[in-house]
């Protein structure tokens, strides 16, 4: 069940980064691919098995961690550092959600790559966030 992940990114966007989303599209491909600039992954045993990945775009990943860091400029390894973070608090925040489960969760890791690729698992579960405010650095999203 991915909805306890879905809401503690949305916890997590509105606590943390004062975002407020709200959830698109939701669809599940039978593939692990993934595309994107940043990936944050958390690994996830016990009760819950696989592997939780943040995917951000370079833009709206140098819009968090600026806002997150409350400094600018951020190099890429603070960006990366930042998906990280984010992505482990998600974890966490998902977890309290499955209190009938013992799910413990991995250390982040973190790849860094315009338009990089993971490929792995058997399905992906693609959500379309809107967000309706943006941290104030984030004109060029």
């Amino acid at each position: 069940d991915a909805e306890p992940f879905v809401q503690a990114t949305i916890d997590t966007l509105r606590i943390m980064l004062n975002l407020d989303v709200r959830r698109g599209e939701l669809s599940l491909r039978n593939t692990g691919k993934v595309e994107t600039d940043f990936s944050g992954m958390i690994g996830l045993s016990g009760g819950a098995e696989g592997t939780v990945t943040l995917g951000l775009p370079r833009p709206l990943a140098l819009a968090i961690a600026r806002t997150f860091l409350g400094q600018e400029p951020v190099s890429e390894s603070m960006v990366a550092d930042t998906v990280g973070e984010l992505a482990n608090i998600i974890a966490g925040f998902a977890r309290k959600d499955m209190p009938d489960q013992v799910v413990k969760i991995s250390l982040p890791t973190v790849i860094v790559g315009d338009g990089h690729m993971i490929v792995g698992g058997q399905f992906k579960i693609d959500q379309v966030w809107a967000l309706q405010n943006r941290p104030p650095q984030c004109g060029e999203i």
